[in-house]
């Protein structure tokens, strides 16, 4: 008797049955989360597509916060809380956030003494500048809004100066 053939067609099964059982599914919504809407968001500044920027939607109440990052067309998916494909419906303030490369990462301290050093550096280091209109930067100035409803959202935010 060959229980060979047996074997490979249950052990390939089995992993088949784990494949398709453990693929394709996103994380785990959470109970109190509403119905999420899709939500695509291009961002252009002085007629170009801003990339490698964070575009945030802030909702005027409740605490499902829509994030993405925009892609080399300028174009962002929004996940809620950055995980979750979509925004529930609501009201948003928007901001977008992009700021220029440290030239290397800051370095680490292994004792007391190198901290104060390292934090004594720091202060004396030039701030982060903003690629973008600083308004744009906190939801308080931005005067970005979307509001999304049960239909798909596609929206061209066109930063401005000033």
């Amino acid at each position: 008797m060959n229980i060979r053939p047996k074997m490979s067609f249950v052990t390939t099964a089995g992993l088949l049955f784990v494949a398709l059982v453990g693929c394709g599914h996103g994380p785990a919504l959470p109970d109190d989360l509403p119905p999420l809407t899709s939500c695509k968001v291009d961002v252009v500044y002085k007629g170009v597509p801003v990339t490698e920027a964070t575009v945030t939607l802030v909702p005027a109440d409740g605490k499902w916060v829509g994030v993405g990052m925009t892609d080399q067309q300028g174009q962002a998916i929004i996940k809620t809380q950055g995980r979750y494909p979509g925004v529930p419906a609501g009201s948003y303030a928007v901001t977008v956030t992009k700021y220029d490369e440290q030239a290397e990462p800051p370095p680490t301290a292994s004792t007391p003494e190198e901290d104060a050093l390292l934090e004594q550096s720091a202060k004396r280091m030039p701030p982060r500048k903003a690629l973008v209109p600083e308004k744009y930067l906190k939801a308080e100035s931005s005067d970005l809004k979307i509001t999304v409803t049960e239909s798909a959202v596609e929206e061209t935010l066109n930063l401005q100066d000033g």
